[in-house]
C-alpha cells in the first residue's frame, strides 16, 4: 500500500478536495457540484498545461492547476451556468502566468479567478463545505500544518474574531456564532496558498492582519460582493510589496 508520506502534500490536498466535493454531491443527491468542479479542473489543467507546453516544449500537468480548479468548484455557486466555471478557471490560470514577478505569481489564482468572474457576471459564492466542521477543520489543520501556515490561519482567525466581536458589542451568543460559522474553508484551504502568502513570522503577522482588517472594513462598507476574496488579493499584494521592498 502506498504510504501517505510518499505522496506530495499538493497531491494529498487535491485528493481530499475531490473526495470532499464528491461527498457533498452525494449529500445533495445531485451531480451538479462535482460536475461543475470537474469542468473547472479540466479548463484549469488544459490551459495551464498548454501554456507550459508553449514555454517549455514539454507536456506537464501541475498539481496546483488541479487544486485551483477544485477550489473554484467549491467556492462558486453551482446555481450558476457551466460557462461561469470555465471563465473563472481561465482567468485564474491566466493571472498566474501573466501577473508575475521573478517567475512567481503575485495573486492567489483561485481568488483572482473567482472574484473577477463575480464582478464580470454579477455572480455569487457558495463556499461548499465551509461549515462541515467535522471534515474541514481536522483536514484543513493538517494541510495548514504541513505547509507551515498555521500561524497565518491563527492570526487571521483571532483578529477577525476580535473585530467582529467589537461590532456585535462582545455579545457572548454572537461570539459563539462567529466561531461556529467562520469560513473555515477560506481560512484553512484558500488563505494558505504557499506562494502568495509569507512564511516568516513578521510578514505573516502583517499580511494576515491586513487580510482580516480589509475583510472587516469591506463588510462595514456594505461591499456588494464576497469581501474575503478582495481582502485576500489585497493581502497578496501587500506581501509582494513588502517582500520586494525588503529585497
Amino acid at each position: 500500500m502506498l504510504k501517505l508520506k510518499t505522496i506530495s502534500i499538493k497531491t494529498q490536498l487535491y485528493m481530499f478536495l475531490f473526495s470532499f466535493l464528491a461527498f457533498i454531491s452525494f449529500q445533495e443527491r445531485s451531480l451538479n457540484s462535482i460536475s461543475k468542479g470537474i469542468i473547472a479542473v479540466a479548463v484549469a489543467v488544459l490551459l495551464d498545461s498548454s501554456i507550459i507546453y508553449i514555454r517549455e516544449k514539454r507536456l506537464r500537468i501541475t498539481e496546483s492547476s488541479i487544486i485551483t480548479g477544485l477550489i473554484i468548484g467549491f467556492v462558486l455557486s453551482t446555481d450558476m451556468i457551466w460557462w461561469v466555471f470555465v471563465l473563472s478557471s481561465f482567468i485564474a490560470i491566466m493571472s498566474k502566468h501573466i501577473i508575475r514577478y521573478k517567475n512567481k505569481h503575485i495573486f492567489n489564482p483561485a481568488a483572482a479567478g473567482i472574484f473577477s468572474t463575480i464582478l464580470i457576471t454579477n455572480g455569487y459564492t457558495q463556499w461548499k463545505g465551509a461549515y462541515d466542521l467535522a471534515i474541514i477543520i481536522p483536514f484543513g489543520l493538517y494541510f495548514a500544518f504541513k505547509i507551515k501556515k498555521l500561524l497565518l490561519v491563527f492570526i487571521y482567525f483571532i483578529i477577525s474574531l476580535l473585530f467582529y466581536s467589537v461590532e456585535t458589542n462582545f455579545d457572548q451568543a454572537s461570539a459563539i456564532d462567529l466561531i461556529l460559522y467562520a469560513n473555515y474553508f477560506f481560512m484553512l484551504i484558500m488563505l494558505t496558498e504557499p506562494k502568495t502568502t509569507p512564511y516568516k513570522k513578521k510578514l505573516t503577522v502583517i499580511v494576515s492582519a491586513v487580510i482580516a482588517i480589509s475583510s472587516f472594513l469591506l463588510y462595514l462598507m456594505n461591499f456588494p460582493y464576497d469581501a474575503i476574496l478582495p481582502a485576500l488579493l489585497i493581502g497578496n499584494l501587500v506581501f509582494w510589496i513588502l517582500n520586494h521592498l525588503k529585497k
